[in-house]
């Protein structure tokens, strides 16, 4: 038997390969590193420039940002059309104040077609002071010109109490000539100077101008004295030179020259040539965005753009020692040496041990078999063991793995996620990464509107199209288009179409490839077309949830539209309500208030509020119009007051025919005539007093109902049947009355109150009383014991109002119909509070609305805001006939009593108040004449003052 060759283990062999590639990279890392060093020292000094140039823009930014919005607003200044002195003077607050907002502001003016002029300007330093020849204590001084007057300083203290003036009578300024009034008269945009040196206080700066709609100019200078400071501030190396210029040169600012003095005659900007010993002019003609070395290659230059808005460049400049680049990389490769031995050392060390662990991989690899085996794909194999077979396999396992995690993930955000637009990003982020591609779009086809629109992208979709219109029904066609569409170049790309079960196009999917011969690949087509047929029954799901969702909106919609044009006298209430109730929810939500802080609705929860309010009133369907719409007493399908008249007619003619006949008769014709007078005169005084007492505006005196009673028992003779021409069933209820066999002639009360008016419930009684079986709902409402009661004189007594007690029964029960309707849909799970919510509007937090006598413990803050939003609503509402619209001051004092005496909730209507949400509704809904001002302070003491224990 032949000997058997000498073998390495495994570990060795893996260890001392670890180790020599370890001292091989370690010698090669030793022989570059000073190239490298180098090269990021020089890039980490650019990165620190270029993050000046960052803070330099956004200085800018901020700086002229707000200037835009300056000149805006003032360009629609009352000031601009001001004509004299004394009228502009009205203003000086607010400019003082912009000037107190905006520190950089060193001067605001405005120059008139006229030639008048005004400037104000805050003295922020002593100098500025001594220069405007200022009092002590000047915060601000004013100068004023009028061409036909003169020339005045003003001089006003941080109060703008005026410390004193000089008077100057020969104006020798004309902003007319100067070229910022000059620029902006020439255009209605707003115009920028070039950088320059103010006059006043030698900092440099620039004007913005902007001319208004009736030509004046104003102006506004910025300093920009910040560049200087910031650029002196920033720490990028020993002897780095810094400078910001112009495109010629002019140097706007540098920690490397000193600041221009206040009396220094010359007021332009310095050049960079007048510094002949900075370094910064070896690089004077360098173009922008480029380093280069000077000449005798002891500096490296660097000047790139750092502002470039309204015509205005702003170049920074910089200029840097190469010693002090290389010494510093000195620095860093002494380091590196030091770092890279001790490391050397430790891998040595470590070699064997990490040899070792790569050793024992087919280990680790069964172990991740068996967690797959086992349904985990949380785990995630991450192997370099150096064996190129166990590697792949690991690899591949890896790449297993984490398809069927991410195939898990888009199952449960197919599932899971309620939100369409995140479900369609997400799915596309994991459907990108699952089949390997660089970019993925997912477009959605809108059938009505033949437009595809890119719903969601991952990945770089510069230069893909947003939308897409005039697109076919067809897929092929669709496909074709979006190809056209897509950027030219190198890549490849599929596009897959996305149908529903009824076989209709819904979108496109567009997947960039990372390997181009993927697209040839017949599997991996039809493993991505798989894939995306997730995301089509996803979609084709949602869109038919959407439909439903909007069809069951439409009809809610339609529901309530019915029911406010069904009167014409509360049309639209329930649509005005909902946008109360959204207004008020969205308030409560920002509140910190103790009561609200936990108070959050999510979407699911604001959808049942809004449903709830659109439906609010839905039981009014069953209200019958006569009696919702009721204006005077005596109506029900008319006005029957002129029935009554018709009486009265007949009374009349009686008192003329017995005048007549008592002439006849031959009695004392004077006797006669004043007693038909009188008759007459009674008549008259009793028939206004009924027609008064029919309109209901004001309550009924107990004298005035005395007299009603007097009149109901005056007779007048009637001699036509009242048997006949008659319904069905009024002539049941007569029959019932006992009056069959009434026959006329026969006498008639003025004002009846039969038999036949009562009208009873007969087997339609709603369930309302609390001791009724058939009352499942909770309901505790007394029950009238007529359905109606149609007396004349019992209409007419009506204490108050124009409503009896059967038809005011008959208008509240319009929510008892409400619940049980909306309690009947089978609503889904996060709805079921719909019913409770709408169907509470009329409960009080005291216990004693209706219908169910609800306390405030068991009413929902939704449901408290729908009982305000409902009554402020009616309150103001200029549609109803039986009140005038209330103004808002008028709607919250009655709002104020009602809070503090249990009706509505109290905290609720505090931020009612509080939050202004009333004048959020007035805005949009309200007749200007009804929003009159309001005193917030005096409402919510009315409020404050009337609080009950039992409410407070």
């Amino acid at each position: 038997m032949s000997r058997s060759r000498a073998s390495l283990s495994l570990q060795t062999l893996i260890s001392s390969a670890i180790v020599v590639a370890m001292l091989v990279v370690a010698a090669v890392i030793f022989a570059i590193s000073y190239q490298y060093s180098r090269e990021l020292v020089k890039d980490a000094t650019l990165d620190r420039i270029h993050l000046v140039a960052d803070e330099l823009n956004s200085l800018m930014e901020r700086t002229f940002l707000p200037a835009e919005r300056t000149l805006e607003l003032l360009s629609w200044d009352e000031l601009t059309a001001a004509e004299t002195t004394e009228e502009r003077l009205s203003s000086l607050p607010k400019l003082t104040d912009l000037l107190r907002k905006d520190q950089v502001i060193d001067a605001i003016y405005l120059g008139y077609e006229d030639g008048d002029f005004m400037l104000v300007r805050p003295i922020r330093s002593e100098s500025v002071r001594e220069i405007v020849k200022a009092p002590v204590d000047t915060a601000f001084v004013g100068e004023f010109i009028e061409q036909d007057g003169q020339q005045q300083w003003r001089f006003y203290n941080d109060q703008l109490e005026q410390l004193g003036q000089r008077i100057d009578p020969k104006v020798s300024y004309d902003p007319r000539v100067r070229p910022w009034f000059d620029i902006a008269q020439r255009s209605s945009e707003m115009q920028v100077s070039e950088p320059y040196i103010f006059f006043t206080t030698r900092e440099v700066g620039m004007t913005l101008s902007k001319s208004a709609q009736n030509r004046t100019i104003i102006g506004v200078d910025y300093a920009l004295n910040d560049l200087s400071k910031l650029l002196a501030a920033t720490p990028i190396g020993e002897g780095v030179e810094l400078a910001l210029v112009t495109p010629d040169l002019r140097i706007i600012a540098s920690p490397q020259i000193p600041p221009l003095a206040v009396n220094q005659a010359e007021v332009e900007l310095p050049r960079l040539n007048q510094y002949p010993a900075l370094t910064l002019n070896s690089f004077a003609n360098m173009p922008t965005d480029t380093l280069e070395a000077s000449e005798s290659e002891d500096y490296l230059g660097y000047r790139f753009n750092v502002f470039d808005q309204w015509n205005i460049q702003m170049d920074l400049m910089v200029s840097i020692p190469e010693a002090g680049l290389i010494g510093d990389v000195t620095e860093l490769q002494t380091q590196a040496s030091l770092v890279a031995l001790g490391l050397t050392l430790f891998m040595l060390a470590g070699g064997w041990l990490i040899g070792r662990r790569i050793s024992q991989p087919l280990h680790v690899l069964t172990k991740q078999v068996e967690q797959l085996a086992a349904f985990d794909f949380t785990q995630t194999l991450e192997q370099k063991s150096g064996v190129k077979e166990v590697d792949e396999l690991a690899i591949q396992l890896s790449s297993m793995t984490a398809t069927i995690s991410r195939f898990r993930k888009i199952a449960h955000t197919l599932a899971a996620e309620p939100d369409t637009d995140r479900m369609l990003h997400r799915v596309n982020h994991l459907l990108a990464e699952t089949v390997g591609g660089r970019r993925s779009l997912i477009y959605l086809y809108d059938f009505d509107q033949r437009q595809l629109t890119r719903a969601s992208h991952y990945g770089q979709s510069s230069g893909t199209p947003e939308q897409i219109d005039g697109v076919p029904e067809d897929a092929k066609s669709q496909v074709q288009m979006l190809r056209d569409s897509l950027p030219k170049g190198q890549s490849e790309y599929l596009i897959i179409p996305l149908f529903n079960r009824d076989n209709e196009s819904l979108g496109l999917i567009e997947i960039e490839l990372h390997d181009q011969s993927l697209r040839k690949n017949a599997d991996y087509r039809a493993f991505v077309k798989e894939l995306s047929g997730l995301a089509a029954t996803a979609l084709s799901t949602r869109a038919m949830l959407e439909e439903q969702r909007n069809l069951t909106e439409a009809i809610i919609k339609l529901l309530a539209d019915a029911i406010d044009a069904k009167s014409p006298y509360t049309h639209g209430h329930c649509a005005r309500v909902p946008e109360l109730a959204k207004l008020l929810i969205q308030a409560t939500e920002r509140s910190t208030a103790e009561p609200f802080k936990d108070f959050k609705l999510d979407d699911q929860q604001r959808y049942t509020v809004q449903v709830a309010s659109w439906l609010h009133d839905c039981g009014k369907i069953t209200s019958p119009e006569y009696v919702v719409d009721k204006a005077v007493k005596l109506e029900t399908l008319y006005n029957r007051i002129h029935e009554i008249r018709t009486r009265f007619e007949v009374l009349w003619r009686d008192a003329e025919i017995a005048y007549l006949k008592g002439l006849l008769e031959k009695q004392n014709e004077t006797d006669l005539r004043n007693k038909l007078k009188a008759r007459r005169i009674e008549l008259h005084k009793d028939f206004e007093l009924i027609a008064q007492a029919n309109i209901g505006d004001v309550p009924l005196k107990p004298e005035n109902l005395e007299r009603l009673n007097e009149i109901a028992n005056q007779e007048w003779t009637r001699h036509f049947d009242r048997r006949i021409g008659l319904s069905y069933a009024e002539a049941e209820r007569l029959r019932a009355a006992g009056h069959e066999l009434e026959t006329p002639p026969t006498q008639a009360k003025l004002l009846e109150d039969r038999a036949d008016h009562l009208i009873s419930w007969g087997d339609r009684i709603p369930p309302v009383t609390k001791d009724d079986p058939n009352n499942r709902w909770g309901f505790d409402m007394e029950l009238t014991e007529h359905a109606r009661n149609l007396g004349e004189l019992y209409n007419l007594s009506v204490p108050r109002g124009t409503l009896t007690e059967e038809e005011r029964f008959k208008v509240n029960e319009h929510v008892v119909q409400s619940i049980i309707m909306l309690e009947s849909l089978p609503l889904p799970r996060f709805m079921r509070a719909v019913p409770d919510i709408a169907g509470n509007h009329h409960e009080r937090m005291d216990g004693k609305g209706y219908p169910r006598k609800l306390n405030a413990s068991e009413l929902s803050i939704p449901a408290r805001i729908m009982a305000i939003a409902d009554v402020f609503e009616a309150l103001t509402a200029s549609d109803r006939p039986y009140k005038p619209a209330k103004k808002l001051s008028q709607a919250l004092t009655i709002l104020a009593y009602m809070a503090a005496e249990g009706h509505i909730d109290p905290e609720i209507f505090k931020l009612f108040v509080e939050e202004e949400v009333y004048a959020k509704y007035a805005e949009a809904h309200l007749e200007a004449e009804q929003r009159d001002a309001v005193d917030k302070r005096a409402i919510l003491k009315i409020f404050e003052s009337r609080m009950q224990p039992e409410t407070a």
